[in-house]
């Protein structure tokens, strides 16, 4: 035989030898009947509706609406936002435990 073929017969033999050592480990898998507590979390719906979506003052500018009125609104709307947040959480709350 050439070299090649010998390398390609030794590779063979030493990946069946790897094989075969797995199969030689004495571990025993005992199984121990008894009753195990599992808890798993179940889905519950949310009784609480989604709100509408809030409509903010940006939303509410006109096209020919003034640098100033532009500045408020984004004023406002800061404080809209935070309180529509507010009122999420408050919604979110009722329906999680935290």
């Amino acid at each position: 035989m050439n070299k090649v073929m010998r390398f390609v017969m030794l590779g063979i033999v030493l990946a069946l030898i790897i094989l075969l050592m797995g199969c030689g480990s004495n571990e025993v898998i005992r199984y121990v009947d008894r009753p195990v507590k599992v808890e798993v979390p179940i889905v519950m719906p949310c009784p609480v509706e989604i709100p509408a979506e809030a409509q903010y003052a940006t939303d509410r500018l006109t096209v020919r609406a003034t640098d100033f009125e532009k500045i408020r609104a984004l004023l406002v709307e800061r404080k809209e936002r935070g309180a529509t947040e507010t009122e999420l959480r408050v919604l979110l709350a009722s329906c999680v435990d935290l």
